[in-house]
């Protein structure tokens, strides 16, 4: 099985960029859309909102993984 990982920084990303480590998208939401399954978003710091684009509640699906700041 592969796993593919997302990142997602809430400051510096934009939703129109790949997810990839240096080309990481704005929002949790963009990042959730991009996913098929079996994958792990990782969350830059920062601050995860309606104001920078996010769409709320989330909903998860199986096999996807959201992994903290740090």
């Amino acid at each position: 099985m592969v796993v593919s990982t997302m990142y997602v920084n809430p400051v510096t990303g934009n939703d129109a960029n790949t997810g990839s480590r240096l080309s990481s998208e704005r929002t949790i939401t963009a990042a959730l859309k991009a996913t098929q399954s079996s994958a792990i978003i990782q969350l830059a710091p920062g601050t995860y909102s309606t104001a920078s684009g996010g769409v709320f509640p989330l909903i998860i699906g199986r096999g996807i993984l959201v992994l903290g700041g740090g």
